[in-house]
């Protein structure tokens, strides 16, 4: 993974064994360039690399990602249905008007699994 420029990001959370103490995070700018961390899962952190995949495209007044995640990067996680994930998104945008947005609130720190939305497997 690489260090990006946070100047505008979406940042993805998956808590894949549901314990609300540990996840994975993707941190994706516009063009494409990414961060990636393995919190609480053996002390990897940011020397996990995910191997993610990505599209982006940048247009006048939005820009759009597609990320293929692969689940065999994810410490042995099976996508099976019932399967219940911790889940969460986040929008961060900086300059001259800065946006702090998350799907699911976690009240301050985005880094909360414990407070992360569900991703349920169908």
């Amino acid at each position: 993974a690489n260090d990006i420029y946070l100047d505008d990001v979406v940042e993805i959370f998956l808590d894949t064994n549901h314990d609300g103490q540990s996840f994975y995070q993707y941190l994706i700018n516009s063009i494409g360039t990414y961060a990636d961390d393995a919190d609480g899962l053996g002390g990897i952190g940011r020397a996990w690399n995910s191997d993610i995949e990505i599209a982006s495209v940048v247009a006048d007044a939005c820009w759009i990602l597609e990320i293929a995640i692969p689940v065999a990067t994810l410490g042995g996680a099976a996508v099976t249905p019932g399967d219940v994930w911790g889940f969460n998104v986040a929008r961060v945008r900086t300059g001259n008007a800065s946006e702090y947005a998350q799907w699911v609130p976690t009240y301050g720190r985005a880094e909360r699994p414990d407070r992360f939305g569900f991703l349920l497997f169908e």
